[in-house]
């Protein structure tokens, strides 16, 4: 854990990957898009799963990661895919965003794998 003085603040980052992330001791980590797109997905096929993971902080914590993981994988493929696409149109753009998500989404929101990260890196359970 990180600590950097924001003026009279002190706010602790953890490094989640590559990115360091505000860490904040009084309040949950917020959901991002594949976090909410998680929740939604146990809403509908695992109720159960849903309502214990309603009310965990652990498991927020656990969605939390899984959208880092997530999110910086986007990055690093949409990064990849306009190397090697400079010159695209931009509805061509959105539909190769577009199919990146769906695939991240697939792999690894839409199924019962979780994402963990152990300090150092990203693993996914079986």
């Amino acid at each position: 854990m990180i600590e950097k003085d924001n003026i009279k603040h002190k706010i602790k980052y953890k490094k989640i990957g590559d990115i360091y992330y505000p860490i904040f001791d009084d309040a949950e980590p917020a959901l991002g898009y594949y976090a909410t797109e998680k929740l939604n997905y146990l809403k509908e096929q695992h109720p159960s799963k849903y309502l214990l993971s309603k009310y965990s902080h652990k498991y927020k914590h656990k969605l939390f990661v899984l959208n880092c993981f997530c999110e910086q994988l986007f990055q690093s493929r949409t990064k990849v895919l306009f190397e090697n696409n400079k010159f695209v149109s931009k509805i061509e753009r959105e539909k190769l965003l577009s199919n990146i998500r769906k695939e991240i989404l697939k792999a690894y929101v839409y199924q019962n794998k979780e994402v963990v990260f152990d300090g150092k890196k990203f693993k996914i359970t079986k």
